[in-house]
């Protein structure tokens, strides 16, 4: 039985859809705030649940690219096709370090350090990461000149997201600015990557949706992240094609700053 109302579950589901795109750290934010809550985590079918709904979140905002994937497969091979192609793969690539990862070390990770002291570090150090790497790295490639290995690489790179507070999209958007992606290549594909992972993720956990399928505060928080995650994926992609990362990497260092001096 959930113990938090309707407005809650709507207010967590937001807060997921928010914040699971820009590179702040969902996984942080939700554990920061069952702590000031009431010290427990939230129940992990109800995790799952927010997840799935962000999944579904970046499934429809780039319809199009998996459009043009199964396109690309189901005729005959030109270059154009060549080129999708190339990108499926590569975000297949880079989806099995940390979905491979993620798999083995699920029960340490989510009895381990789903902690709000273990976030803190994380909090204020990979915000500068990506930061830095943004402003220092050349932005000469695009995303169809990625190789395959690169692309591998870039997911051993996201696989430190499994760390609470790193950020998923922070991980591998700096894994892609490293490798001299341009910005908007390397957000494009931190989203396209990151919805076979969150898919991934939400069927590990697939029976334990029965535990709460009754319980209307499921379906509130399910659409809450649904909805604000489209807005979360439209804004991002606008807000960084204008500015940087800095205002995000300070929001990580004032918030961990904030957790430091409360806790510790």
């Amino acid at each position: 039985m959930m113990n938090f109302s309707n407005l809650e579950a709507f207010y967590i589901g937001a807060l997921q859809g928010v914040t699971e795109f820009l590179p702040v750290s969902s996984s942080a934010h939700l554990i920061i705030y069952s702590y000031f809550k009431n010290g427990n985590q939230l129940p992990m079918y109800y995790n799952v649940a927010l997840h799935f709904g962000t999944a579904l979140a970046l499934l429809l905002y780039f319809w199009k690219d998996w459009f043009a994937f199964g396109k690309a497969f189901s005729r005959k091979r030109t270059k154009e096709n060549f080129e999708q192609r190339k990108l499926f793969f590569n975000i297949i690539f880079a989806s099995i370090p940390p979905g491979l990862l993620g798999f083995l070390l699920r029960d340490k990770i989510e009895s381990e350090l789903h902690s709000v002291m273990i976030v803190v570090l994380p909090l204020a150090l990979f915000g500068f990461v990506l930061w830095y790497v943004d402003k220092k790295r050349p932005k000469t490639k695009r995303l169809g000149e990625l190789s395959g290995k690169e692309a591998f690489l870039l997911g051993f790179g996201q696989s430190l997201a499994l760390l609470p507070g790193v950020s998923r999209s922070a991980a591998s958007i700096t894994g892609g600015r490293f490798l001299c992606l341009n910005r908007e290549d390397a957000i494009r594909f931190s989203f396209l990557i990151g919805t076979p992972l969150m898919i991934a993720a939400s069927v590990l956990h697939v029976k334990e949706f029965y535990l709460s399928l009754y319980e209307p505060q499921f379906y509130i928080g399910f659409l809450s992240s649904f909805a604000l995650g489209l807005i979360s994926i439209h804004f991002f992609l606008r807000f960084l094609s204008q500015f940087g990362f800095l205002s995000f990497a300070l929001y990580r260092l004032a918030l961990a700053s904030y957790l430091y001096f409360v806790i510790f």
